[in-house]
């Protein structure tokens, strides 16, 4: 203690000194043949991925604001909206909004991401038939494709909907198959289901519920039957969503699995690079010594 005083002692042997040296050395080394990029082969890039042209329908009948979900069915639609564009960045996206007809809302766009604002926008300035008809969904999906999409390119309607059906016939489903778009269809809402409320239009007030001719509330339910056998006969395939992470996933990997491939016409080496290998080899000798 009279020798040494009461600091931190530290070592005084030589060849730990010279070990802790070469290994900053070394690591410094490493990490001056990672920015030189080092590779050991060159690979061919002769193709391109072209994403999905997808159209997103969006059921906004009056039922949609039923809250047999939280916070109610159309909110958690937009939500679904969020994270499917997030999930399919490179692909370009189409909303469309539709109760008894549809009207293209946003143009196909390469930053899906942002139709989750324009969902939270869809009531104003769009004023559409009472009712739901997803005859009228496919409809106006199908002519909110790119005119410049090739027959190879790969193309989707994914309906988004509580699945209740009062105008309209039959979605034409043959057109679908004729043109190679494939149909997925999610529904939204629960079999209980909830009574629709309803709202000023002025002000966004609650003004009760929504109530047949014999003054009784209506009652909207989640039909998943209809939703599920327009899907299948399109050669797609139905969720029910319910916030669950797990089927925008499924529906991102489906949808990944239509992207085209473009050759390129003046293809390209590009280098096999191992630089990370260095990287992190500098980082462990680094640490090394700093433990000793």
């Amino acid at each position: 203690r009279t020798f040494a005083g009461t600091a931190a002692l530290t070592t005084r042997s030589g060849g730990r000194a010279w070990l802790k040296s070469a290994l900053l050395l070394l690591g410094l080394l490493s990490l001056v043949i990672a920015l030189a990029g080092p590779y050991v082969d060159l690979r061919a890039r002769g193709a391109r991925r072209l994403g999905v042209d997808i159209v997103l329908a969006v059921d906004v009948s009056q039922s949609m604001a039923t809250r047999d979900v939280e916070p109610d069915r159309l909110r958690m639609a937009r939500r679904f909206a969020q994270e499917l564009g997030e999930r399919m960045i490179g692909s370009r996206v189409s909303l469309v909004l539709f109760a008894g007809q549809g009207t293209v809302r946003y143009p196909a766009t390469t930053d899906p991401k942002i139709l989750g604002e324009v969902l939270d926008n869809s009531g104003r300035g769009v004023r559409l038939q009472q009712g739901s008809s997803l005859a009228a969904a496919i409809e106006s999906a199908l002519a909110a494709f790119p005119v410049e999409t090739g027959p190879s390119h790969g193309r989707a309607i994914v309906v988004v909907s509580d699945g209740e059906v009062t105008l309209g016939g039959t979605p034409d489903v043959a057109t679908l198959v004729e043109r190679g778009v494939k149909l997925y269809t999610v529904g939204i809402g629960s079999a209980q289901g909830g009574q629709i409320p309803t709202y000023n239009e002025h002000n966004g007030a609650f003004t009760g519920y929504l109530r047949g001719p014999d003054g009784v509330a209506i009652v909207s339910r989640l039909d998943e039957s209809g939703l599920r056998s327009i899907a299948a006969a399109a050669g797609g395939r139905y969720w029910r969503y319910t916030g669950d992470d797990g089927v925008v996933g499924e529906l991102a990997a489906s949808l990944r699995t239509l992207e085209a491939v473009e050759a390129i016409e003046t293809p390209s080496s590009v280098p096999d690079e191992r630089s990370p290998i260095f990287v992190a080899l500098a980082t462990a000798l680094v640490l090394m010594e700093r433990f000793l």
